[in-house]
C-alpha cells in the first residue's frame, strides 16, 4: 500500500470530507490504515458510535459556525454579490436587511456560511420577507440540518422542473459536472439548461467554477443529497435520466478512444490519442460503470468495458479485472459468446498476468478459449481471438517458469493466418520466448518486426513491446537504442503514466548497470520502486524490479569494501 510505504518516512494525514455520507468500504479503509497515518473525519451528523467503537484513538471536535464578525463580512459578501448580478427581484428586501436582523438570521442560521447564503438567496428572489423567515426560524428551532431542509423545501416549490431535474441528476457526479454532461442527464437542450441553471444559480444551490480548463459546477453536499431524495421517490425519472447520462458518456469514450485503425470491435479503442479529457472525467465515468454493474443493465456495461478495457490497464488493473468478470458474466447471461470470450482472455486474462496472478490467469483465458470452441472456426474474429487466446496462454507459462511448454503452445498458432494486430501480439510473445533463452538478437528481430506490423493499423504504444525490445538492446549492448526503445514506452513525455515512468526507470537501470553506472543504476532502480509503490501490489513488474535493486545494493557495498 502506498501509505504503508511513505508512512515508514514521514507522518501522514487522510483527510475524508462528508464520512456520513461515505460507503462502508471507506470506514473498512480507514480502520486498516497503518501505523504513521492519522484520519481526520469530518460529518454533518454527530459522529457514529461505529467510528468511536473502530479506533484505538478517537477524538471527537464539534466545530462552530463563522464567529459574528466573519458572519457578517460574508453576509455582506453575499448580499453585495446578489445586488451586483441585477437579477434579485427583491433587492430593497436585502438593502433595508438591519445589522441587527443579520445578527437575528447569523443566530437563527448557527453561523453556518452555506445555510446563509441559501437564505439570503431565498430573501432575495422575494420568496419571503427578512423578518418573517427569520422569525419562522427562530420559532421552529431547526437544527442545521432541519434548517436545510425548510430553505430547500421552500425553494423546491419556487423553481421550474427543468431545474428541478438539473437538481435530481446532480447525484450522479463523483466530480462535478461540465455542462454537456449535466445537460444530457437531465434531458434538456441548451435553452432549458441555461435557464435552469441560472435559477440554481440565485438560489445558491450551486457556483460556477473552471479550476481544470472547462466549466464545472460544484455543489454542497446538502444540495447534492436534497436533490438525490426527491429522485428517488420518482423511479420512472431515474432510470431514464441514468440511461442518458450513460449514453452521454458512451459517446463521450467514442469520441476520445476511437480509432480509425484498426476498425476492428473491441480493438479499436486501443491506446492512441491524448487522453487528458479522458482522465479529467474518469470519476465520473467509473460511476457510471459501478452503477451499471449493481443495476440490469447489463449491455450498458458490456459497452463501457469494451471501450474502457485497454484504458484501464494503465490507470487501474484490478478494476479492470473487475468490470472484466462482471461483463464477461453479463454477456455470458445473454447468449453473447463471443463477447464472453473477449473479456475472459483479454480483459481479465491479460489483466491478472501483468498482476502476477498466473494460475487464475490461465483459468480465464481457458474459459474463454473453451467459449471460442464452440464459435465458427471460419469467422475471423473467432480465428484471431483463438490465435491471441493461445498466445496469450502461451506467455502466462512463460512467466511462471515453463519455457517449453509455452513455445509448443506458440508453435502451433504462429502459422495459423491472423489480422496484422493479432500478429503484432503473436510477434511480441516470440521475443518474450527468445529473450527467456538470452537469443537477444532473435528477441530483437521479433520484437522490431512487431511493432513494424503495428504501423499498418496506425501503430500501438504498448509498454511491454518497447520494455523487452529495449532490455534486448541492453543485452545485445545496444545502448543507444536501448534508451530510444525505453522512451517510445511515454505516451507523452511531459505528462507521462505512473505505470509508463515505472517501467521506464527500471529499464533504465538495467541499461546503466549493464554500463557499469551502478549509481545512476541505482537511483534509476529507486524511481521505479517508490512508483510501483503507489500501483498495484502485485504487478509483476515490481518484484522484478526490488530483486533488481537489492543486486545493484550489494554490488555497491562490494565495490566499496
Amino acid at each position: 500500500m502506498l501509505y504503508s510505504f511513505f508512512s515508514r518516512e514521514q507522518p501522514i494525514l487522510l483527510i475524508v470530507d462528508s464520512m456520513d455520507a461515505a460507503e462502508k468500504e471507506v470506514l473498512e479503509f480507514i480502520i486498516n490504515l497503518p501505523q504513521g497515518v492519522k484520519a481526520m473525519l469530518t460529518s454533518r451528523e454527530n459522529y457514529n458510535q461505529d467510528y468511536k467503537d473502530a479506533f484505538q484513538n478517537f477524538t471527537i471536535v464539534k466545530l462552530k459556525g463563522l464567529n459574528e464578525k466573519e458572519a457578517l463580512s460574508y453576509l455582506s459578501f453575499v448580499i453585495r454579490e446578489h445586488l451586483q448580478t441585477g437579477s434579485a427581484p427583491n433587492q430593497e428586501e436585502l438593502r433595508h436587511l438591519t445589522p441587527e436582523m443579520q445578527a437575528k438570521l447569523i443566530k437563527a442560521a448557527a453561523g453556518n456560511p452555506k445555510a446563509l447564503s441559501l437564505c439570503i438567496a431565498y430573501i432575495s428572489d422575494g420568496g419571503i420577507p427578512a423578518e418573517q423567515l427569520i422569525q419562522e426560524i427562530e420559532s421552529a428551532g431547526y437544527s442545521l440540518l432541519e434548517l436545510f431542509e425548510f430553505l430547500f423545501g421552500r425553494t423546491w416549490k419556487r423553481i421550474d422542473e427543468a431545474a428541478r431535474r438539473l437538481w435530481q441528476v446532480l447525484c450522479f457526479f463523483e466530480k462535478p459536472p461540465v455542462e454537456a454532461a449535466w445537460a444530457a442527464a437531465a434531458g434538456l437542450d441548451a435553452r432549458g439548461f441555461y435557464a435552469a441553471v441560472e435559477q440554481m444559480r440565485n438560489y445558491a444551490l450551486i457556483h460556477p467554477d473552471r479550476t481544470d480548463g472547462k466549466l464545472r459546477y460544484p455543489a454542497h453536499q446538502t444540495v447534492i443529497a436534497y436533490g438525490e431524495q426527491h429522485l428517488s421517490e420518482n423511479r420512472q425519472l431515474e432510470k431514464e435520466a441514468r440511461k442518458r447520462w450513460a449514453r452521454y458518456y458512451i459517446h463521450f469514450l467514442d469520441t476520445h478512444l476511437k480509432r480509425e485503425q484498426p476498425n476492428i470491435f473491441y480493438w479499436r479503442y486501443l491506446l492512441g490519442r491524448d487522453l487528458d479529457d479522458l482522465k479529467q472525467e474518469w470519476t465520473n465515468i467509473r460511476k457510471v460503470m459501478e452503477w451499471a454493474s449493481q443495476s440490469d443493465e447489463k449491455e450498458i456495461l458490456i459497452e463501457f468495458v469494451v471501450r474502457t478495457s485497454h484504458f484501464l490497464s494503465r490507470v487501474n488493473l484490478p478494476l479492470r479485472v473487475e468490470y472484466g468478470r462482471k461483463a464477461a458474466d453479463f454477456a455470458a447471461a445473454l447468449g453473447k459468446s463471443m463477447l464472453e470470450a473477449f473479456f475472459r482472455i483479454d480483459t481479465v486474462g491479460w489483466a491478472l498476468m501483468e498482476m502476477n496472478e498466473l494460475k487464475e490467469a490461465l483459468t480465464q483465458i481457458d474459459a474463454g478459449l473453451k467459449r471460442l470452441s464452440g464459435l465458427d472456426a471460419g469467422n475471423e474474429d473467432t480465428r484471431d481471438l483463438m490465435v491471441w487466446g493461445h498466445a496469450l496462454k502461451s506467455r502466462v507459462l512463460l512467466k511462471s517458469g515453463d519455457p517449453d511448454q509455452a513455445e509448443a503452445i506458440l508453435g502451433k498458432v504462429i502459422p495459423v493466418p491472423s489480422t496484422p494486430m493479432i500478429k503484432h501480439r503473436v510477434l511480441l510473445v516470440q521475443g518474450d520466448l527468445y529473450l527467456e533463452r538470452k537469443k537477444y538478437k532473435e528477441a530483437i528481430r521479433a520484437y522490431e518486426a512487431a511493432n513494424q506490423i503495428s504501423h499498418s493499423y496506425g501503430g500501438e504504444k504498448t509498454i511491454e513491446a518497447y520494455f523487452n525490445l529495449g532490455i534486448a538492446y541492453v543485452e545485445n549492448q545496444q545502448f543507444e537504442k536501448a534508451a530510444a526503445a525505453f522512451e517510445k514506452m511515454l505516451y507523452q513525455k511531459n505528462k507521462a503514466n505512473p505505470i509508463e515512468l515505472m517501467y521506464y526507470h527500471y529499464g533504465m537501470a538495467r541499461l546503466f548497470a549493464k554500463k557499469g553506472d551502478l549509481a545512476y543504476a541505482l537511483y534509476s532502480s529507486q524511481e521505479a520502486l517508490h512508483l510501483a509503490a503507489s500501483w498495484e501490489q502485485n504487478i509483476s513488474i515490481r518484484d522484478e524490479a526490488e530483486k533488481f535493486n537489492q543486486f545493484i545494493k550489494k554490488k555497491i557495498q562490494y565495490q566499496n569494501g
